[in-house]
């Protein structure tokens, strides 16, 4: 199986034209942001394990009426199930890429898959994957547009800065977005 992986991964690499691939640029740029969320969580995971083994309140700065973020387990099972689905698409995705798979010309598609397993996940309603964390973000984000009009608390403050990070996974959902209602000629490339 790795040896499999590592021929796969070494004939996309020796690709010499890959800047001038339209089919590249499009794929790269719907895989990379199909890819945020599930390193967000990883993330998200290490950096709570990292709060609490040296035991920083981060309850404090991340409470808000009473939503509390998760916890770093549940970051870290989101990530794995996230991963091992991001994973097993983009490995189908390749090897229909490099015409290993005949026939299910669907396939060619699965990024845009993985974007729509995101959305339902973080749209989800019911209390699996990681329910409290999904609540939480989306009332921070939905306190972040009220913001304009009430007060900004201080636990607004902070997550809109680190929101401000954000700007690559939602110029990512953009053009994934443009390329799936307009097609990739009428889109930009530049990342």
């Amino acid at each position: 199986m790795l040896t499999l992986i590592g021929i796969i991964v070494l004939r996309q690499v020796n690709i010499s034209t890959l800047e001038n691939d339209e089919n590249y640029l499009v794929n790269f740029r719907v895989w990379r942001g199909a890819s945020y969320l599930l390193c967000f969580n990883w993330i998200m995971g290490l950096v709570l394990t990292i709060f609490d083994r040296l035991r920083i309140n981060y309850r404090l700065i991340l409470i808000d009426h009473d939503r509390f973020i998760g916890k770093p387990q549940s970051f870290f099972m989101t990530a794995t199930i996230l991963s091992a689905i991001y994973l097993l698409l983009f490995l189908i995705f390749t090897l229909k890429s490099l015409n290993l798979i005949q026939g299910y010309d669907h396939l060619i598609n699965l990024g845009y898959y993985m974007w729509l397993i995101n959305i339902v996940f973080m749209l989800n309603p019911f209390k699996v994957m990681n329910y409290d964390s999904r609540k939480y973000f989306l009332s921070i984000i939905w306190q972040i547009l009220l913001s304009y009009v009430t007060h900004c608390s201080i636990n607004v403050y902070i997550n809109t800065i680190v929101m401000g990070s954000w700007v690559q996974p939602f110029s990512d959902l953009y053009f994934t977005t443009c390329v799936l209602i307009h097609g990739p000629s009428d889109c930009s490339f530049q990342s």
